[in-house]
């Protein structure tokens, strides 16, 4: 074997060598966790742990984070922490009477999604609009508040309703979802998911999935 040859191989060999090292690191450096869920009337529940407590939570990719009153001491929230959803200070769409605007401090869902310091509104405890029923209708589900995609922000989620089961990946998506599987649409904050209705693949027209609660 000349000289040549030997230094071609070499070569060969150092790249297959650092493109399996970058697959194996790539491999590494990703995290996928599936966490179950219920659901009771119609609505996605969640277990979360909010500085060192835990409790369940509605999910509402679209929402707001808003906790009931006496979360407050439950979970261990910090009134010293005022915080803003910058834009906007209210619900958006929706006539919620609020009380003020915290941080949740540390958030956990599972054992790899972590957040810190997302604000969360804090619901009235007497409202005197009669039309409004959320408090009750959160405690009825047996529930402290309303989580929203924040949370996720760095991941990849996969909600399956047949098995009660999502998918957290980070920072891909699940090996099994294929790209042709996937749809764009917009997160209106508030409002829901709107995305294009297509038939033989031309657009018909938008809906908006409007969000649970």
């Amino acid at each position: 074997m000349n000289l040549r040859n030997m230094i071609i191989k070499i070569h060969i060999c150092l790249i297959a060598f650092c493109f399996i090292s970058g697959i194996k690191a790539q491999t590494q450096n990703s995290m996928t966790e599936i966490i179950p869920f219920k659901t009771i009337d119609g609505k996605i529940i969640i277990e979360a742990n909010i500085n060192g407590e835990t409790a369940n939570f509605v999910l509402d990719l679209a929402g707001h984070n808003a906790l009931l009153p006496e979360a407050v001491n439950q979970l261990k929230i910090n009134t010293k922490n005022a915080s803003s959803f910058g834009s906007y200070q209210n619900f958006k769409f929706k006539q919620v009477p609020v009380k003020k605007i915290y941080e949740i401090g540390t958030l956990t869902i599972g054992n790899n999604t972590f957040s810190n310091s997302l604000p969360t509104f804090i619901l009235v405890k007497k409202t005197t609009t009669k039309s409004w029923r959320m408090k009750p209708y959160l405690r009825k589900l047996g529930v402290m508040g309303v989580l929203n995609s924040a949370v996720f922000r760095t991941s990849v989620l996969t909600i399956d309703m047949r098995r009660k089961k999502i998918t957290i990946t980070q920072p891909y998506r699940p090996s099994y979802m294929k790209l042709n599987y996937r749809e764009n649409f917009e997160l209106i904050t508030g409002l829901g998911i709107v995305c294009s209705i297509s038939i033989q693949d031309k657009t018909i027209f938008q809906t908006v999935l409007l969000t649970p609660v």
